[in-house]
């Protein structure tokens, strides 16, 4: 039976194999997820409660697809995420 921390390590070994390229495409599996996340960054933002000048913790970064949005109203952002070439991009 397979561990929490197996799971973990499978979810990291997938995510590192298949990011070499770290687009949108590639993060969110989809040839169209430019178009896609046209559409549904707004939407998701939307659904956020306020967090205007408050801290704010985006756990799962990625590429900050939502960083850069939420930097922008934040007091203060941290985003986190496991896979350390996605940080630097």
């Amino acid at each position: 039976m397979a561990t929490q921390g197996d799971e973990r390590l499978a979810q990291k070994s997938y995510w590192i194999e298949h990011c070499a390229d770290l687009t949108v495409e590639a993060m969110m599996l989809d040839s169209k997820a430019t178009d896609l996340d046209k559409e549904e960054r707004p939407e998701v933002l939307s659904m956020l409660p306020d967090y205007e000048r408050k801290s704010v913790l985006e756990l799962g970064a990625g590429i900050g697809r939502f960083t850069g949005e939420l930097a922008k109203k934040a007091g203060q952002l941290v985003a986190l995420d496991f896979i350390d070439s996605a940080i630097r991009k």
